[in-house]
């Protein structure tokens, strides 16, 4: 298989695994998985992330006319590798809330009623 065979392969595999997080822990769960140890993991990614960005994060609130009402979403790409361990990708300051497709609509939807939520904007559902 040549190099254009691989990058095509690799990218059917990545675009046929796209799914919500509750379909991937459906999924894994009637494989016999445990995927409470995935989940545990993914968080501390994301906590040590966040603590690692801190000082750049609370200097970032300076610019806010109130520090006690400024929120940040922040877009976690992660990967699973074969053994199902977690891999940090990126993280997107302020991602995209486009949606381009269903899946993507379904997701971020729900995404955006839940930062209103969170934000006391209570949204209807």
């Amino acid at each position: 298989m040549g190099l254009d065979g691989l990058v095509t392969a690799v990218l059917y595999k990545l675009i046929i695994h796209i799914m919500t997080l509750r379909t991937l822990w459906r999924y894994l769960r009637a494989q016999g998985t445990d995927t409470i140890p995935i989940i545990k993991r993914i968080e501390d990614i994301v906590i040590k992330t966040l603590i690692s960005a801190e000082e750049c994060i609370t200097a970032s609130s300076f610019n806010m006319p109130s520090r006690y009402n400024g929120y940040e979403l922040f877009g976690f790409d992660i990967i699973l590798d074969e053994n199902f361990k977690p891999w940090l990708l990126e993280v997107n300051i302020s991602p995209s809330l486009h949606s381009s497709s269903p899946l993507d609509l379904a997701v971020k939807g729900h995404l955006v009623k839940e930062v209103f939520n969170i934000a006391g904007y209570h949204l209807p559902p």
